[in-house]
């Protein structure tokens, strides 16, 4: 600890920093914001940004002009009025005090419950007690029993498809650490990211009661007209809506509004491309064309066995027949073509819909039962676009996936049934979320399980 800090306290006590800190750092509410506002600048320059406040005093500064009013009045403690940190001269460097650090977290919890938003990041400082425990305990240990993050959730009137869905994103680990990192701040009143990132702010609370949806649930229905109401919903159709309005949310809360690629955190994790390949029976012309997509969803209808066999027959070659000819770019007639997909884009998270309810009647939609086997390790490698250069795939350790969540229907009708999901929640601890009850659950039970929407996570990150 710095002991110039030690005799500032001697001698002043704490009751500058407090003040000066609900005011002008944290600023506790409305008024002294405003307060805020019109004070802080630079009492040289007029600079508004990366100021300190001497504590001794009342003067604000930028770093080089704080630093000549230490070197003229001897006043050597200051904080910085972006964080509250302090800052002692003669070290010249920030410094920390436990009774300063608690003050500081205690007004920054104030200030964002004034402002109604999360509070912001402090680093973890360990107390005395806590580095002897690390010092004796220098390896990572996870406690099998370790149920931060697992919450169960009430079902508000068939509001299970919501509840399986959102169990499936909190346990999404990229977005669960880009929402743990209060990375998103905005005034949007309803929105849809805000209501996410508070979710996942009560889920890592450390509290395991149970969840109420309800805002999040009256989010859907003002925006998504067609899951308005206590009806059953497909879980796939809210998931689909999900994904789309917080893209939607991200967009309109962001400075750098439609930019093409979108660069917010949903296409970031969970959108690729689809590469479709038009082929001239005549000529080999090839007509490219590029379409992103956010989940696969994947046909039943021929029988397949496994989810290798339904990607094959997703990807596998296609003759359009006579009926279906289309005019060649380069013969400039009507020709009869042949159409291939293959995954151009991976995406961080791989999601597929196995399409098991089918269109009977007008309103009425069969369920097939069909048991799909899905493995627990997916390699994507045989579903890219193949190169140009001797037909060699793509890089095959960033197409290898690993299962992390898997959402079953249990009934005969989308219409009715139950919704459950099962997700990894650490290592290979796998829990059965069925809104309130949360029940352990194996991997074997997990590949055995009927399989709706499943998740895959890849294995190797790259990093633009």
């Amino acid at each position: 600890m710095c002991s110039h800090i030690s005799e500032y306290y001697n001698k002043y006590g704490i009751k500058p920093y407090e003040l000066v800190n609900s005011f002008f750092s944290s600023s506790l509410s409305r008024e002294k914001r405003k307060i805020k506002a019109f004070s802080c600048i630079c009492h040289i320059c007029g600079q508004a940004n990366n100021l300190l406040g001497c504590l001794h005093c009342i003067y604000f500064g930028c770093k080089a002009h704080i630093a000549e009013h230490f070197k003229n009045k001897k006043h050597y403690v200051a904080i910085n009025l972006s964080h509250g940190h302090l800052f002692c001269f003669y070290c010249y460097d920030y410094v920390y005090d436990s009774k300063f650090l608690k003050i500081n977290e205690r007004y920054n919890a104030l200030a964002a419950k004034s402002l109604k938003k999360s509070v912001s990041f402090l680093p973890w400082y360990p107390s005395e007690e806590e580095i002897a425990l690390l010092q004796i305990h220098p390896k990572k240990f996870i406690n099998e029993n370790n149920r931060l993050g697992l919450r169960g959730l009430f079902n508000l009137g068939n509001s299970c498809f919501m509840n399986c869905i959102i169990q499936v994103l909190i346990h999404t680990p990229v977005l669960r650490d880009f929402f743990l990192s209060d990375n998103h701040n905005c005034k949007l009143s309803g929105c849809m990211v805000c209501e996410i990132s508070k979710i996942f702010q009560e889920f890592y609370s450390g509290k395991t009661s149970p969840i109420s949806l309800h805002d999040l649930l009256f989010l859907i229905w003002k925006n998504v007209s067609h899951l308005a109401g206590y009806k059953q919903q497909d879980a796939h159709e809210f998931f689909i809506a999900t994904l789309n309005l917080l893209h939607i949310h991200f967009r309109d809360s962001s400075k750098a509004q439609h930019q093409d690629p979108c660069n917010c955190i949903v296409d970031k994790i969970f959108t690729g491309t689809l590469l479709s390949d038009l082929v001239c029976t005549t000529c080999k012309h090839v007509s490219p064309t590029f379409e992103p997509f956010k989940d696969l969803s994947l046909d039943l209808n021929e029988q397949p066995k496994s989810l290798i066999n339904c990607l094959e027959r997703f990807t596998r070659l296609e003759h359009l027949g006579a009926n279906a000819k289309l005019i060649c770019s380069k013969c400039n007639t009507e020709q009869e073509f042949t159409k291939e997909l293959s995954i151009e884009t991976l995406p961080i998270i791989a999601s597929f819909h196995l399409k098991r309810f089918e269109q009977t009647g007008l309103n009425d939609k069969k369920k097939i039962s069909t048991f799909i086997s899905f493995p627990d390790e997916l390699d994507l490698t045989p579903f890219l676009k193949k190169s140009q250069n001797n037909d060699q795939l793509m890089n095959r350790a960033s197409a290898k996936y690993s299962l992390y969540a898997v959402v079953n229907h249990e009934g005969r009708s989308i219409d009715s049934g139950h919704y459950t999901s099962i997700v990894r929640h650490s290592n290979n601890h796998w829990v059965k979320c069925d809104d309130l009850n949360l029940t352990p659950f194996s991997i074997e039970k997990v590949l055995s399980s009927e399989g709706y929407l499943l998740f895959y996570h890849k294995k190797v990150l790259e990093y633009n």
